[in-house]
């Protein structure tokens, strides 16, 4: 792999560097290059460093140590290299995203990541735990409802309702994640099931 270390994990144009990642997730754990179980320190030093590429073995490994499923170091591993591949580099300034064509995949890669290098490992919280979250952003979400129903929502109810749905997305997905579902393939099953159920053609 190419030395990527200078890349952010925080900035949303910049691809997610598996070595940025590992490195906070580790700070966060108390845990050093040198104490990482059923790894040596200078391939943990160098995949922090954008010199080593994460394998499926190593990945395995990583989620033991880390809580994060293998799927997400084998995820981040192959968008950075598929990255590096198309643009010579991770820098991709000149690819604007549109967001409108966000995946189910795409979100639950950047969740984890997101969850494991800047709050906590996924598995950290039990289902009940990411259950309960779940819970408190639909009532954020049904709140601003009522508020606007009862005329005292403020000036910016459409945004306001709109950052509480994203965040039950969010959540939703990082639930389904700690539960081990894919949640576009649930969603997909669930809706078509209903379609077959009421006769209708409309499927997903």
């Amino acid at each position: 792999m190419t030395d990527t270390s200078g890349d952010s994990i925080g900035d949303p144009d910049h691809t997610i560097i598996p070595g940025d990642t590992l490195k906070k997730i580790l700070e966060y754990l108390g845990v050093s290059t040198e104490e990482v179980p059923g790894l040596t320190t200078e391939v943990v030093e160098g995949i922090i460093a954008g010199k080593e590429a994460i394998s499926p073995k190593i990945a395995d490994i990583l989620e033991k140590v880390t809580g994060a499923p293998a799927s997400v170091w084998n995820d981040l591993e192959r968008n950075c290299a598929v990255r590096f591949e198309k643009h010579g580099g991770l820098n991709p300034d000149e690819e604007s995203k549109d967001m409108s064509n966000l995946s189910f995949e795409d979100l639950r890669e950047k969740n984890v990541a997101r969850c494991v290098a800047v709050y906590h490992p996924l598995d950290s919280w039990s289902p009940t735990d990411w259950g309960c979250a779940l819970a408190g952003e639909v009532g954020e979400a049904c709140n601003i409802l009522k508020k606007h129903k009862r005329g005292d929502a403020g000036p910016h109810f459409r945004r306001d309702l709109s950052d509480e749905l994203a965040d039950v997305v969010i959540y939703a997905d990082l639930l389904a994640a700690r539960c081990g579902i894919e949640l576009g393939e649930a969603v997909k099953f669930k809706f078509n099931l209903v379609s077959e159920r009421k006769g209708s053609s409309i499927k997903l």
